[in-house]
């Protein structure tokens, strides 16, 4: 297993897990002083794995950072951030899940048993956005109702990526790692699909998410690109956690699916790919996705989630 957290062109790429352990409107973080000797505080957590899905990580870090078993985790939501550190562009994705304190968890600060730079200490909630570096994002995981996701983006002075910027698709850990989006476009009871000659599959629309990228920007690129036709109103409606390939060729993928009423303009017959004219986009009824399989198999149960809510799934094929 290799940690997530590594240089993509001139952007300082990673992703982390990170645990909101509340008890009694208190929020258990991590402290520790800066290079300018100026202290800050942030959520436990650490790099996602490769091959690990983000909850499980998020266990292992509380157990190496407290050395207690993490109790039930449920996932709160997901931050996207970019910022700018010492002079370089950082891209972040950030994983949250929630955590009660368990039973007889100390009361008082501790040391970090993995990292002795820091402590932990439980931090009011009513100081949540009053101290240095605790992400803003923490307080949107900690308001979402139970079984929704937060979904917060936070841009650092409006830094956006060049064109040309890499794609965050990379080998690691022994196996491919990458960020995707796609993009479910509805219209009526059918589904646009992308096939090419030789997949006994189809595909949504999408591509690789661009270092230093949000994964809306992305998604509306990718299908500007694909179809020629400016995309509607996008709405993030699932995120899934894909692990599948033989085992020479291991893939971990992380996908970004937003849903999208199909535009007037968009036609309704097949048509090609516009930047690859070697796949075809065509509508599949859903009534036929048993018959004609569209991968990940899991997007199908992505049709139907209500407005305001999205789905976190875990395939292992």
């Amino acid at each position: 297993m290799t940690d997530v957290r590594l240089p993509v062109g001139d952007v300082q790429f990673s992703v982390r897990a990170a645990v909101l352990c509340v008890r009694d409107g208190h929020l258990l973080t991590n402290t520790g002083v800066d290079e300018r000797g100026d202290p800050f505080w942030f959520p436990l957590g650490g790099a996602l794995g490769t091959g690990q899905d983000a909850v499980t990580a998020a266990a292992r870090e509380w157990a190496e950072e407290t050395g207690w078993p993490a109790g039930p985790l449920t996932l709160a939501g997901i931050g996207e951030s970019v910022f700018i550190k010492d002079g370089r562009p950082h891209h972040e994705l950030t994983f949250y899940s929630r955590m009660d304190a368990p039973a007889g968890f100390p009361t008082g600060a501790f040391g970090v048993l993995d990292d002795d730079r820091f402590t932990c200490e439980w931090l009011p909630l009513t100081a949540l956005g009053t101290r240095p570096r605790l992400e803003a994002q923490v307080r949107a995981m900690l308001d979402a109702p139970p079984g929704t996701l937060a979904h917060v983006v936070q841009r650092e002075d409006g830094w956006a990526a060049p064109p040309g910027t890499p794609d965050v698709r990379f080998p690691l850990g022994g196996l491919k790692f990458s960020v995707r989006v796609a993009i479910v476009c509805v219209r009526g009871d059918r589904v646009l699909t992308n096939s090419a000659d030789g997949l006994p599959f189809h595909f949504l629309p999408g591509g690789a998410l661009g270092a230093g990228e949000d994964t809306a920007t992305a998604a509306a690129r990718e299908w500007s690109e694909e179809t020629g036709v400016p995309p509607g109103p996008l709405r993030l409606v699932g995120v899934v956690e894909n692990f599948f390939g033989p085992p020479d060729k291991r893939q971990h993928e992380l996908g970004f699916y937003y849903r999208m009423d199909a535009p007037d303009t968009l036609p309704d017959t097949p048509f090609a790919v516009k930047d690859n004219g070697d796949v075809t986009c065509q509508w599949v009824p859903v009534a036929e996705w048993a018959q004609t399989p569209v991968y990940p198999l899991a997007a199908a149960s992505l049709l139907d989630v209500p407005a305001g809510e999205c789905k976190h799934i875990v395939s292992r094929g």
